[in-house]
């Protein structure tokens, strides 16, 4: 079995928040943006730090990579190997005029390094404390008056007996680092919160810092500290730190008041006075912004227009622009604006982030995304409290947000538009009308708003038909068709190229127009026109027999044209005319695919580098190219084209782009933000001057959107806010929702333990008002102290030809008296008129122990995870009447705690039982009810695992994760049958394939993948071209998500070529350099204990956003990207 891991959507979990030049940099579990550019790295991060223009980044393998910003180059890796020590870089931290480095290993060492002269003799030295923890460590400020050759350097540790210690070092920056001198040894006395959050040195004329806990605030001077003195004044914090700024230094930042601006957990951010004159503190609040505050703020003096102001002190600016991110929080960009009556707060985006992953959905369903095109759509539950608790829906593709909308369009059928010297406009045709508008885009700089005007009575067209064309014709000229009559116009004057004929179809080209005009009831006649010097010249004509469906004139490039022709009868005729010698005919081009291109109903035509791409009335993209035809399905409209140099847009159900500079791109979405629907009636491009953005004007709900598209695309998150912390999530289909489980308490009536998200509303949705009603009566037993919901699944059963779907929930109970046991629920669910959702209770099961897992075992039978056992519990049917009773089987001991149970049915009769366990990895059981309704215990794992997840594939195949971070897929046993017992073939499950993550995996789930396109490529002859693959979404904690593809020796010969592509991938720009230097680090020898990075195929990650980057010609790299 050959294992291909890719990541289609990295981590979005912000682990830290850096600025540089005004631009974000944003450090993730395994990545950092830079510039909106993700760079990937060999493996997870530890720790980072920016100092000046260096990003120091400590990764999992222990190794420090000096990354500069300026030339986006890697200047310099520090190996863990050079000095026999792990974790350097637990702490980083610089001196204020970067003359020097500190590198805190985790227990008692501290690295110093001259900062940029990585290779002098002098460069390192390394020092060891006689202590167990090092907690902190800085630099001071300069002393005022003082060289600032002279240092002073402190790190906090802590001793075994939790008491805290500091300790000072002097140095002058012109000797030897080892003439790093210990200046004083120092116990400190913090009060009763003795362990430091973090510390935060102070620029004064003597030297201070500010030392902050839980609770508190100590105002600490060097000149005390040097003395002897233990204990320091304390100040109560209003609330518990999570994060500090502090403006940047300079040599005039000396004065006796600064201010430390601290973000606390109540998402209030304080003003931190410092007078170390009179020895003082105060504090005082800034601005509440009502969201969960991360471990990273960053606070930038603004304008009104929020441009940064440099020359202006955050304590003096009226407007500031903060942004906060990290440990799990939602994180954004907010706009404080403060007058003397108030401080209004502006939330001017969120970032894609969000906390350790709680649980997985996917669904592919049509009509609950409003898009005629199944595909698969991944929800994932996340947050770590109430304020960053949502329901995340994941999607990859082009996003797009909504500039301008409101212009309403009712009934539009197309939109066009066309921009010359004379202008740029919009026209809107309807069935039996047009409307042509005006924009008027404001000159840059200018405070004027774009406009869309009216501009039908001045322009002297025929609008009173439908039009079949407007476009640019020339340099000056448009051409505008309708079905009796064409037009060339520049609006001042007009020159009619046909009247009073009956026009098909109409395309342009530049300065060239083809018109199909009837010529009688059957004969159709194509002719071929060019518009130069104000005159319309004939150039060619094709007599055509049958009525056309879609005319296309495309340029093919070096001086010549394509005239694609496509007939109601599915043929279609492809002619070449060359401008040079005026030559129209058939083109042989695409001889060899004639029978093909006749199989299909052609809607639109354009070309990319110089292959034909075709759009379907069945709404599929055909890409005809030389070694092939290929095609992809991506929706059930008919597809219109419209291109810019860098992509061209289909729309079909909803809007699609593909890049025009990859050498075989598949459509990817166009996303919109703010919009629930993806429906989009019309598109076109919008003809405004847009730099490098791409603006597109689409007709959504009835309604005209200016829309900006980013350039490349990416994964999308849409959260919606849950204000309560999930546990379980599961699709509930004849509902049409996602059904979510909170960790909520049962002694408060709100939130529900249950909520239902409405997939097409966007809306959470409660259940009844009655809805506590199915709970039991527990609450006045005296020994109760609350109860907890753990488990969910759906249980699906028929009785006498109904069908039943009910909601079976597994909780754990605690008492006083240290008892724990638990309660299935079982509850019907159905959905009202009015949207809500009634529960009713059905049957409840009290347990001797907490239900921590379920699973429907067949038809009528449940299993029950309790703690380190399982029970069975069947449904009895009496007639019309039923009730669910436990199976005496006096509960199935396991050999650890149960963490998942997964039904897997290698056969229609042969059903085994696959239970995780928290340290015995899983046990396989049989269960033949025919035989025997019980439980028996076949084979194991060799291994001991501590399982985390687990699912199955159709042939019978058991993937499970486990907290190593590996995924292994084992191979189900057969069974023969000894005295009506079950014997396994082999006692110990046979390990077919594994695979190392960066990450733990959260949850597993099967889906199946079309790989045609992969295989026609390494082999168009392959007996499976149309086969489906199975495929492992594996959806980590941190966010991250793997498809894991199980493959045949023969398909995965191109994921080794495009792992040797991305090696030998020349770069294109310095972040490509920067790529490729890491993706050379990843292949250091001493990054091989970090499993899944080895240069063995299986198991080796392949990063989606390498594969995507490389070079056009690599086809098959840009296919793998497409999976």
């Amino acid at each position: 079995m050959n294992i291909v891991a890719l990541q289609p959507i990295p981590s979005k979990h912000i682990r830290h928040l850096f600025v540089y030049k005004n631009t974000l940099i944003f450090i993730l579990d395994s990545s950092f943006v830079y510039d909106s550019r993700n760079i990937n790295l060999p493996t997870s991060i530890i720790n980072a730090s920016l100092q000046a223009s260096t990003l120091i980044i400590l990764l999992s393998t222990g190794h420090l990579v000096f990354i500069d910003l300026e030339s986006l180059t890697i200047s310099y890796v520090l190996k863990q190997s050079q000095l026999s020590i792990e974790n350097y870089g637990w702490s980083i931290t610089a001196d204020s005029h970067y003359k020097t480095l500190a590198l805190t290993s985790f227990r008692n060492r501290i690295l110093f390094q001259r900062f940029g002269n990585y290779n002098s003799t002098d460069s390192f030295h390394e020092i060891t404390l006689d202590t167990s923890l090092i907690l902190h460590t800085a630099f001071l400020y300069p002393l005022k008056g003082v060289d600032n050759q002279h240092l002073y350097f402190i790190a906090v540790c802590a001793l075994p007996e939790a008491k805290i210690r500091f300790r000072i070092y002097e140095w002058y920056t012109q000797n030897s680092l080892s003439d790093m001198a210990l200046v004083s040894v120092q116990p400190v006395s913090l009060g009763l919160s003795p362990l430091p959050i973090f510390i935060v040195p102070i620029p004064c004329s003597d030297g201070a810092m500010l030392v902050f806990t839980e609770s508190s605030v100590f105002l600490l001077l060097l000149p005390d500290m040097l003395s002897g003195k233990v204990d320091y004044k304390q100040y109560r914090l209003p609330s518990f730190p999570v994060a500090y700024y502090q403006e940047p230094y300079t040599d005039s930042t000396y004065h006796e008041i600064q201010h430390v601006y601290l973000a606390t957990e109540l998402n209030v951010i304080y003003t931190i006075t410092v007078n170390t004159a009179t020895e003082t503190v105060t504090i005082a609040p800034l601005v509440d912004l009502q969201t969960t505050l991360g471990s990273s703020l960053i606070i930038i003096p603004s304008n009104e227009a929020g441009d940064p102001t440099p020359e202006v002190s955050i304590i003096d600016a009226a407007n500031l622009t903060i942004h906060t991110a990290g440990d799990g929080a939602v994180g954004g960009t907010f706009f404080v604006t403060s007058t003397e009556s108030a401080v209004n707060v502006e939330y001017l985006t969120s970032f894609q982030s969000f906390g350790p992953l709680r649980d997985a959905v996917t669904l592919e369903s049509d009509a609950l995304f409003d898009c005629l095109r199944s595909e698969t759509q991944l929800f994932v539950t996340s947050g770590v409290d109430s304020a960053s608790s949502a329901l995340v829906h994941l999607r990859r593709g082009y996003s797009a947000s909504v500039a301008l909308e409101g212009l309403p369009m009712q009934g539009v059928k197309t939109i066009f538009s066309a921009k010359s010297s004379q202008g740029s406009y919009l026209l809107a045709s309807y069935p039996y009308f047009a409307q042509l508008f005006q924009i008027v885009d404001p000159e840059e700089g200018s405070d004027d708003a774009l406009q869309i005007v009216d501009y039908s009575a001045l322009a002297e067209l025929d609008l009173g038909a439908e039009t079949l064309l407007f476009a640019p014709l020339g340099p000056d000229h448009f051409v505008h068709v309708t079905p009796s009559q064409a037009v060339i116009t520049n609006f001042s004057g007009g020159y009619r190229a046909a009247e009073d004929k009956s026009i098909v179809a109409a395309s342009v080209s530049g300065q060239h127009i083809v018109i199909a005009e009837r010529m009688g009831e059957v004969l159709l006649a194509v002719k071929l026109y060019k518009f130069a010097d104000n005159i319309l010249e004939p150039v060619g004509s094709i007599e055509f027999p049958h009525d056309i469906a879609c005319l296309k004139l495309a340029d093919l490039g070096d001086g010549r044209l394509l005239i694609i022709i496509g007939s109601f009868t599915s043929e279609i005729s492809i002619y070449e005319f060359n401008i040079d010698t005026a030559k129209l005919e058939i083109s042989s081009q695409f001889e060899n695919y004639r029978s093909d291109l006749n199989n299909l109903f052609l809607n639109d035509a354009v070309i990319i580098q110089g292959n034909l791409v075709i759009g379907t009335n069945s709404g599929s993209v055909v890409f005809v190219r030389p070694d092939g035809i290929f095609v992809k399905q991506v929706g059930s409209l008919p597809i219109q084209f419209f291109q810019t140099a860098e992509r061209t847009f289909a729309l079909s159900d909803s809007l699609f782009a593909i890049d025009n500079l990859s050498d075989l791109d598949f459509p990817q979405r166009v996303i919109i933000e703010s919009k629930i629907s993806w429906r989009v009636q019309a598109a076109c491009l919008f003809p405004i001057s847009s730099g490098t953005e791409t603006v597109v004007a689409a007709v959504i709900d009835h309604n005209l959107n200016i829309l900006v598209v980013d350039q490349t695309p990416d994964t999308i998150s849409r959260r919606i806010p849950l204000r309560a912390v999930p546990r379980r999530a599961m699709h509930v289909p004849h509902l049409g929702m996602i059904a979510i489980m909170f960790e909520t308490s049962c002694k408060t009536s709100r939130p529900s333990f249950l909520r239902f998200y409405d997939c097409k509303k966007n809306v959470i949705v409660t259940p009844n008002e009655d809805y506590d009603n199915w709970k039991p009566k527990i609450t006045n037993d005296p020994g109760f102290v609350d109860e907890t919901m753990l488990a969910l699944i759906m249980w699906e059963f028929s009785v006498n030809g109904k069908q039943f779907k009910y909601i079976v929930l597994g909780s754990g109970i605690e008492t006083k008296f240290g008892a724990k046991r638990g309660f299935v629920y079982v509850l019907s669910a159905s959905r009202t008129k009015s949207g809500r959702v009634e529960l009713q209770k059905r049957f409840v099961i009290a347990t001797s122990a907490p239900v921590t897992c379920l699973a429907q075992l067949d038809e009528y039978t449940i299993v029950c995870g309790q703690r380190d056992k399982l029970e069975l519990y069947k449904l009895s049917i009496d007639g019309d009447k039923c009730r669910v009773k436990e199976i005496d089987n006096n509960g199935l001991q396991c050999p650890s705690p149960v963490a998942s149970i997964q039904v897997v049915k290698t056969t229609e009769s042969q059903t085994f039982l696959s239970v995780g366990t928290l340290k015995s990895s899983i046990v396989l059981y049989h269960y033949d009810s025919a035989r025997t309704p019980e439980l028996i215990s076949v084979c194991g794992d060799e291994y001991l695992r501590s399982i985390v997840c687990q699912c199955t594939l159709d042939d019978g195949t058991i993937v499970t994760s486990d907290k190593q971070r590996t995924v292994n897929f084992f191979q189900a046993p057969s069974i023969s049958f000894q005295a009506d017992k079950p014997v396994a073939s082999s006692s110990t499950l046979k390990v077919l394939a594994t695979v190392t993550l960066p990450t733990i995996i959260a949850k597993l789930i099967p889906v199946k993948e079309e790989i045609s396109e992969i295989q026609k490529l390494i082999d168009p002859t392959h007996p499976a071209a149309t086969d489906l693959v199975n495929t492992v979404l594996a959806v980590g904690l941190n966010g991250a998500v793997y498809k894991l593809l199980v493959l045949d020796d023969s398909s995965v010969k191109v994921f080794n070529w495009a792992a040797h592509a991305i090696a030998n991938a020349l770069p294109a720009d310095p972040y490509e350099a920067l790529m490729c230097e890491l993706e050379q680090l990843r292949n250091d020898n001493s990054f091989d204990r970090f499993g899944g990075y080895n240069d063995n195929l299986p198991g080796r990650v392949l990063d989606w956003k390498k594969i995507s980057q490389l070079h056009p010609k690599n086809r098959f790299a840009r296919l793998v990207a497409t999976l």
